[in-house]
C-alpha cells in the first residue's frame, strides 16, 4: 500500500485526504499505529491537509489495535477539541480502549455517551461491556440490563 502511495506522488498525482485516510485505515486494521501516525504527520506537515473525522477514527483504531490505549483516548480528545462529532466507530473505539484497560467507570461513561449519541448501542458495545464486567467479577443486574434495553435489543439479521 505504501509503495502505491509513494508511486502516486512520483507520477504527479497528489494524494487527497481520502488517499491519506485510506492508507491510514490499512495500517489501523493491522495495529500499525506508528505507520498511521506517519501518514498523518506527512498529511498535515508535508501536504498541508488537516485531519478529518475519518482521520481521527483511523488513528483511534490504530492505537486500539496496537494496544496504545492512552494514545487512543488522547486522539479521541483531540478529535473532540477539533469540533468533530464522534460517530459509532470513534465512540466504540474508545469504549474498546477502556474495556481492554479494564476501567469500569470510564467504560460506563463511554457507554452512556454512546447511548446519548445513538438510538441504540450496537451489539458489539453491549458485548464489550458484558466482557468487561465478567472479567472483573462484576455483573450487570437484571435491572441494569432492563435499563439498557438489552432484553429488547435485536439486530435484524439475528432475530
Amino acid at each position: 500500500a505504501y509503495v502505491a502511495f509513494n508511486m502516486m506522488t512520483e507520477i504527479g498525482s497528489l494524494p487527497t485526504i481520502e488517499t491519506y485516510n485510506s492508507l491510514a485505515n490499512v495500517f489501523a486494521k493491522g495495529g500499525l499505529f506508528r505507520e498511521a501516525e506517519s501518514v498523518f504527520s506527512r498529511m498535515t506537515n508535508s501536504a498541508g491537509i488537516q485531519k478529518s473525522k475519518d482521520s481521527y477514527d483511523a488513528l483511534i483504531e490504530a492505537y486500539c489495535q496496537g494496544s496504545q490505549l492512552d494514545d487512543a483516548v488522547k486522539a479521541y480528545m483531540e478529535m473532540r477539541k477539533s469540533r468533530f462529532n464522534p460517530d459509532e466507530r470513534s465512540l466504540e473505539g474508545v469504549l474498546n480502549a477502556y474495556c481492554i484497560a479494564g476501567v469500569i467507570d470510564e467504560s460506563k461513561e463511554q457507554f452512556e455517551e454512546i447511548r446519548s449519541n445513538m438510538t441504540v448501542p450496537s451489539i458489539i458495545a453491549y458485548c464489550m461491556m458484558l466482557s468487561l464486567y465478567a472479567r472483573n467479577d462484576r455483573y450487570w443486574s437484571n435491572r441494569t440490563i432492563h435499563l439498557y434495553n438489552l432484553s429488547n435489543f435485536c439486530v435484524p439479521e439475528h432475530c
